[in-house]
């Protein structure tokens, strides 16, 4: 009977340690005893348990920020184009101020369309429908490379472009030439 009740003694921190994870507290049972190997494997895995759960926190904030700020982002064209909607109503009789209304109204969409892609893109990355391929890029080469595609309209323009690459430290990295060279358009465009 004494060593019955022994091991249930030793066993009741386990079963309650269970019962914290079951309920997503944090757990702490002793580690020494009869059943002080199984208390130190409840430990591991409630700890395991905590960092995965500290991790889904953090991935949530930073979704909700991202969310935050892309809707935002998608209310400021959205804003243009509903405005100059209006002012197309107001000036129905001046096809100047039509013409300069429906050129914004194509740039505002064209960006509306951009950040909507953009959303896309990070659900299918997520879901893991789309593969980052990382490859190893000399920054120089990259730079010259979105230089080229960009110069024409710079030109047409009659804008110059200086490029400052002087101070850049690493100018080999590891990137997804894709997203890179979208990001770079977009700093740029």
């Amino acid at each position: 009977v004494l060593s019955g009740y022994r091991l249930y003694s030793s066993l009741r921190p386990v079963a309650s340690g269970i019962d914290g994870l079951i309920s997503g507290k944090r757990v702490l049972v002793p580690e020494q005893g009869l059943t002080g190997e199984l208390g130190k494997k409840l430990n591991q895995a409630a700890a395991v348990l905590d960092r995965q759960r500290w991790n889904l926190e953090q991935r949530d904030t930073a979704r909700t920020e991202w969310i935050s700020g892309v809707s935002h982002d998608i209310r400021t064209p959205m804003n243009g184009i509903i405005g100059m909607t209006e002012m197309i109503k107001k000036n129905l009789k001046n096809p100047e101020k039509i013409e300069e209304c429906l050129k914004k109204i194509d740039k505002a969409s064209e960006h509306l369309l951009s950040l909507i892609n953009d959303v896309l893109d990070m659900s299918r990355i997520e879901s893991g429908k789309v593969k980052i391929e990382e490859k190893a890029v000399h920054l120089p080469d990259l730079v010259h490379d979105v230089r080229s595609i960009i110069q024409p309209d710079v030109s047409a323009k009659r804008l110059s472009l200086f490029i400052d690459t002087m101070d850049v430290e690493n100018e080999d990295i590891i990137t997804c030439l894709l997203y890179t060279s979208d990001a770079a358009d977009d700093l740029i465009g």
